[in-house]
């Protein structure tokens, strides 16, 4: 409960034939274990453009909680995506 979390609400779409190769070397640098399934028939990867976010920082009044601008939090947050 102390801890922030946040949800995000956008549209998700396979990722396109052209990129699936620079998109499965990004996500396998982040999980490499994936290696083993990747290339498995139905294995995809998505896109999410992000449309609203709903942020709650914490527990108790100190804290904030509520919708933020889905480009302030991507401008702050990419790196972790």
């Amino acid at each position: 409960m102390a801890t922030a979390r946040v949800t995000l609400l956008g549209r998700l779409a396979p990722v396109e034939p052209a990129k699936r190769a620079a998109a499965e070397a990004a996500y396998l640098l982040k999980h490499p274990m994936a290696a083993e399934w990747i290339g498995f028939e139905d294995f995809q990867l998505y896109v999410m453009d992000v449309e609203d976010v709903y942020w709650v920082g914490g527990f108790g009044d100190g804290h904030y909680i509520g919708w933020v601008a889905a480009t302030e939090f991507l401008a702050h947050c990419e790196h972790l995506l």
